[in-house]
């Protein structure tokens, strides 16, 4: 019987968010293991008894071991889910506008495919170009809010997103978009 053991940094979701350590341990009771093989998603049986994960999603990796008398075990598999990347995310409305000082605002992202998919949203503002970054969602799930400014002020907006790997993106460094409410 061959078992496995993944090494590597563990984020959400069990989704590692580092490429993965795989090393099999074969045992035979009997006369003993000669080989041990494994194969990625489907592909080539490769010989050997540790390897790394690099790819991307959710990948199936499967493994067997032989014995001295030429006999195979029954092919064992686990699924190793791996997102390295951040996802990105931007305001989408409204851009550059609003007639009125109660607008929404929506916002939305991507997470790199096959990435683990998006988890949630920060949104902030600020009063003008040069205001403090003020809270408006926190953890959101949801993709789009009701902002309450005031007639004649500029409001600007970032926002970044967390994958379901637990991956944060980053606030851009200035604002996503900033908008103006009529006088």
């Amino acid at each position: 019987t061959t078992t496995h053991t993944l090494t590597g940094t563990l984020g959400a979701g069990d989704w590692y968010v580092e490429p993965v350590q795989v090393a099999l341990t074969p045992q035979d009771d009997g006369c003993g293991v000669t080989r041990t093989q494994y194969r990625l998603n489907w592909g080539a049986w490769q010989p050997g008894r540790t390897f790394t994960v690099v790819a991307e999603g959710n990948n199936l990796v499967e493994y067997r071991s032989q014995d001295c008398m030429g006999q195979w075990e029954t092919i064992r598999q686990v699924y190793v889910k791996v997102d390295t990347q951040p996802p990105q995310a931007s305001i989408l409305s409204p851009q550059q506008h609003s007639s009125a000082p109660i607008f929404t605002l929506t916002w939305g992202g991507v997470d790199p495919d096959p990435g683990s998919g998006i988890a949630t949203y920060d949104v902030q503002y600020r009063d003008g170009q040069t205001g403090t970054w003020t809270p408006f969602r926190t953890a959101a799930s949801d993709t789009s809010g009701t902002f309450a400014g005031q007639r004649g002020h500029t409001y600007c907006f970032r926002v970044r997103a967390w994958d379901q790997a637990g991956n944060q993106g980053q606030f851009p460094p200035g604002s996503d978009s900033c908008v103006l409410v009529d006088p």
